[in-house]
């Protein structure tokens, strides 16, 4: 089976876990076998948008066949829309696949030439990337929808006891990294994959407490509580007087 390299560029570091598992969790799955390159040169290249300013240097810095431009909120032939998701980006590496094989050039027999070695590009450095930051406290949390496939866990005590707690309750990677005691990037990175998978679902927002009129009555503290039902001993009282004569 042939193999066929998949690079990324300017993606956070728990993006581009994200895509090596990914990768992994593919297996087999095509005509080809696709496996995560440190360096070029790349059947295919996920780039993030932002780091693209002009195409054609780019193109030359970095050479790859296809490249596939990772932004939030966009769903384009060349543009993926964050975050990642495993079913597009199979279909995508799938569409790569058959136009790598329709291009494929038919060698024919020549007699050997000697050539001079051909040049291997150097690769270019990427700025370092700060350590990935935990999600705030209030941020989104999900609960496992159903059990990852063993491609996923790959028998992990680690992923097993995160998607044992996931499947319990409701929780964000702040979470998981409280409960647990982890490393931020393997939770965070254990979050995507379940998510890129369809495999997590939004918790259900708290239910507020209502009145008739739609509003929240407003709590009243101990001393108002206190002056209304003195007030309403002293109206009873004066009304008992009143029937009495007194």
């Amino acid at each position: 089976m042939r193999t066929l390299k998949l690079g990324t560029h300017a993606l956070a570091p728990t993006e581009a876990e994200l895509v090596r598992m990914l990768l992994r969790l593919y297996g087999h799955n095509g005509k080809c076998k696709w496996a995560y390159a440190e360096t070029s040169p790349y059947d295919a290249l996920l780039v993030d948008a932002s780091s693209l300013h002009t195409a054609n240097v780019f193109q030359e810095r970095m050479p790859a066949k296809h490249m596939l431009r990772l932004a939030r909120g966009l769903d384009d032939a060349d543009v993926l829309s964050r975050p990642l998701s495993a079913h597009k980006l199979r279909s995508w590496l799938d569409e790569v696949e058959e136009s790598l094989s329709a291009s494929a050039p038919v060698t024919p027999h020549a007699p050997e030439l000697a050539l001079a070695p051909a040049a291997t590009p150097e690769p270019t450095p990427e700025p370092p990337r700060e350590p990935p930051s935990l999600p705030p406290e209030s941020a989104p949390r999900y609960r496992l929808e159903r059990w990852p496939h063993q491609m996923i866990l790959r028998k992990d005590p680690a992923r097993i006891r995160m998607a044992t707690l996931l499947s319990r309750r409701a929780l964000n990677a702040r979470d998981l990294v409280a409960l647990t005691g982890f490393d931020p990037q393997r939770c965070l990175v254990f979050m995507q994959v379940l998510q890129a998978s369809s495999l997590l679902t939004p918790a259900p927002p708290e239910p507020a407490a209502h009145t008739a009129g739609g509003m929240r009555p407003p709590m009243l503290g101990k001393e108002s509580a206190s002056r209304t039902k003195t007030g309403l001993t002293q109206g009873l009282i004066s009304g008992l007087r009143k029937r009495l004569g007194l």
